[in-house]
């Protein structure tokens, strides 16, 4: 039979257990409690935390779940590899002005700033010097023309911009070219895709103008007359037709060029036809409206029926609006609005007689519709006249001296 004793164990009673069913106890005071806030659900394996979690350490996840709003202090960081995929289900609101996206060591930036022209994102890349710009509503612009613009970009060694804008209202739809903080804009290019391969094709650019619904009218390609446009080869035209309204279409490496105008001509000297740039520079005495020849020297000179070697010579021209002729261009053919101070009529000098031919006049420079006569005088018609100060000015190469 085994030797039986008593054992004498010293302390104070244990305390009472606090709070429900899954509740995990902590220390409350000199008594344990539990709370509904804190609890393991040991059925599904599942611990449950209601309000905030201070933690100075790391937490590692397997699986990491935000059912309402998360708020994090500091500088965070997703994942440990670039294989690795974050895939975010809603909006991503960032409150701050740049995001960043490094890969290899090269960073993309995706900047915010309401104090340059207006709201607007800025993207570049620490590979080039290329940036985008995305504008919204221009700060300095009235309510009502809210606009949105595209800007595309690159920094020159002083760091001003070069910027290409397309530019998006509610007048207008437009392709800009810009300069920015002291930056010219230089050429503006409109290029086919390169061949990629040997022999292979370049690209075409094709313009095209809107297309009208229902009785509205097909939309129109546009050159502006304010500009200058110039073409290098050929500009080939298939089908339809081509309307040149007050405007200008030269060819000064040639010297030759064609000047249009509307209808309607209600300034001095406005010209429309065929314009010849030659020559080195002008006599005395030649201005605007003046019928001119080419001299020996290369000099316009004024045309005048009545001096030998003037009202015979081989080319005549008109100056423009604008002088000097050997550098703005002369009228070889076409109309011209003369004033009344340049003609003589069979009424007297200021108008023409309507519908009338048009000689070289004895008064140097001028016109007259009426014949010449006097001995020495030569006859030359070189147009007609179209109104009492209007002529359509096309010289015959024929002349009689008498």
């Amino acid at each position: 039979m085994p030797n039986l004793g008593w054992a004498y164990i010293s302390g104070a009673a244990a305390a009472t257990v606090g709070g429900a069913d899954t509740h995990v106890q902590f220390n409350s005071g000199s008594t344990l409690s539990g709370s509904s806030n804190f609890t393991y659900d040991y059925t599904n394996d599942k611990l449950v935390l209601s309000g905030g979690l201070d933690v100075s350490g790391t937490i590692t996840s397997y699986a990491f779940e935000t059912i309402t709003t998360t708020t994090y202090l500091g500088d965070t960081k997703f994942g440990n590899d670039t294989g690795d995929t974050h895939q975010f289900t809603g909006s991503v609101e960032i409150s701050a002005s740049t995001l960043s996206i490094d890969k290899a060591g090269v960073k993309t930036s995706l900047e915010y700033d309401a104090d340059f022209e207006g709201a607007h994102f800025r993207m570049t890349s620490s590979a080039n010097p290329e940036e985008i710009y995305i504008f919204g509503n221009n700060s300095i612009l009235p309510a009502a023309d809210h606009r949105v613009e595209i800007a595309i970009g690159g920094r020159n060694t002083a760091g001003g911009l070069n910027l290409l804008k397309l530019k998006a209202g509610p007048t207008e739809t437009k392709i800009q070219p810009a300069a920015l903080f002291g930056m010219t804009t230089g050429e503006f290019k409109i290029q086919g895709s390169e061949a990629s391969v040997t022999n292979d094709d370049g690209g075409d650019i094709v313009l095209i103008g809107g297309v009208g619904d229902g009785t509205g009218a097909t939309g129109s390609i546009i050159f502006r007359e304010s500009a200058n446009y110039q073409f290098t080869g050929s500009v080939e035209m298939s089908g339809g037709n081509v309307t040149i309204g007050n405007a200008a279409i030269f060819s000064p490496g040639f010297g030759v060029g064609l000047k249009t105008h509307s209808s309607s001509f209600t300034s001095a000297y406005d010209q429309s036809g065929d314009i010849l740039f030659a020559g080195t520079g002008s006599a005395a005495g030649v201005a605007a409206g003046h019928l001119v020849y080419l001299d020996s020297t290369k000099q316009w000179s004024l045309v005048n029926a009545a001096a030998t070697g003037s009202g015979d010579a081989a080319f005549i021209a008109i100056v423009g609006d604008t002088a000097p002729p050997h550098s703005k261009g002369v009228l070889t053919r076409g109309l011209c609005q003369l004033t009344s101070s340049l003609i003589t009529g069979s009424a007297g000098p200021g108008a023409f007689d309507i519908g009338g031919q048009v000689y070289a006049s004895f008064v140097a420079g001028q016109y007259t519709t009426v014949i010449p006569s006097g001995s020495g005088e030569v006859v030359r018609v070189i147009g007609h006249s179209i109104d009492v100060d209007l002529i359509f000015f096309s010289p015959s190469p024929d002349f009689i001296e008498l």
